[in-house]
Parts: structure tokens; sequence; C-alpha cells
């Protein structure tokens, strides 16, 4: 398969990404709701995802089930008591991508845009990984996403949600030990 330059020479950032930081993870309080979906305990890593971020993903994944839809994912990813934990805060839906319908490109435009509204909206958050949508395809990383994921988000608390707006189902994939797997469970955070 010959790919374009916008296909592959995307640039994230120029450095290494910073250390994570310690931190506790979110916990349930006053109007703070912390659920399991799925058993996160068996993760490798803990995810913790804003409910509203995760619908944005969806709303944006079924905007147009013609063609794939992505973006990219904020966050925060910590660590506390040795275990990586990954707080989903936003869904940002990429600009200037190339939907097609087993595929989306994020082109060096995409990337210039999401830095700059990570810089303006999002100051204090990191990129913690990518999403795009599969409608009718179910979920998984097609060989494209798995090298994607790994050349541009290599880090263990990168994450790939891919959204199947049809089936209404979703699932996150990251990197462990060298191997891309999917989790198989995330805490949901909702907030009244």
């Amino acid at each position: 398969m010959t790919r374009t330059p916008e296909e592959t020479e995307v640039h994230i950032r120029e450095s290494p990404p910073e250390p994570l930081s310690p931190g506790p993870p979110p916990e349930s309080g006053p109007g703070v709701r912390v659920e399991p979906r799925g058993d996160p305990r068996r993760a490798h890593l803990a995810l913790y995802a804003e409910e509203t971020a995760l619908q944005g993903a969806r709303d944006h994944a079924a905007h147009d089930t013609t063609a794939e839809q992505g973006g990219v994912l904020a966050g925060e990813a910590r660590v506390h008591q040795g275990r990586i934990h990954v707080r989903l805060v936003e869904a940002l839906p990429a600009k200037h991508t190339v939907g097609e319908a087993a595929r989306v490109i994020f082109t060096e435009d995409t990337w210039r845009e999401a830095s700059r509204e990570m810089e303006t909206r999002h100051p204090t958050l990191r990129i913690v990984g990518w999403y795009h949508s599969h409608p009718r395809y179910g979920i998984f990383l097609s060989e494209r996403d798995q090298f994607l994921h790994r050349h541009f988000f290599p880090e263990a608390w990168h994450l790939a949600l891919v959204v199947d707006p049809l089936r209404q189902e979703e699932g996150f994939f990251h990197t462990h030990r060298g191997r891309i797997e999917r989790l198989p469970g995330y805490h949901l955070i909702t907030r009244r």
C-alpha cells in the first residue's frame, strides 16, 4: 500500500513526552460518581473516562456514518502506587481529516489544529490518545490503525478509542509490553 506524505509524515511533538507525575485517581464524592464498566481491575492501566468526553466521541462518530470520523483525546496521565491511570476529559473532533468509508486520514493540518486547540482550550491537559469510528465494522484496530497507534501514540498511557455508532459499541486500546491490547474495562465518571 502506498502512503501519501499526509498519511505518514505526522509529527505530534518535537520532544519526548514529559514524565508522568504522581497523583491519586478520581474518586466518587458529592456530585461525582465513579462506576466500573466491564472489569477495570484486569486492565494494565486504570482509565477514568468522563461521561461527557465519551459522549462527545459518540456524537461525533454518529454525525456522519457514511465515513469514518476521528479526533484526539485530551486528559491527564498520572502514576499512583506504581499503576498508570488516565483521566479522559474531552474528545476533540479532528479538523482537516479525510474520511472514507473504511478509514480516516489525519493530515499535518489535523495535528497542527489539534495542537493549537490544546494550547488555547486545554493548556493544563495533554493529548492522551485518539479516537475514530468504525460504522458497521465493530470494535477492533485494523493494521493501519495499529500502525498509527504504534508510531504516534507509543506510550503505555496513550489510548485508542474505537466507536461503532451504528452498533452502539465502543472500546479502548493501549500498548502494554509492546502489544496493543483492548482494555477489559474502565471507570465512568458522571457528574450531577
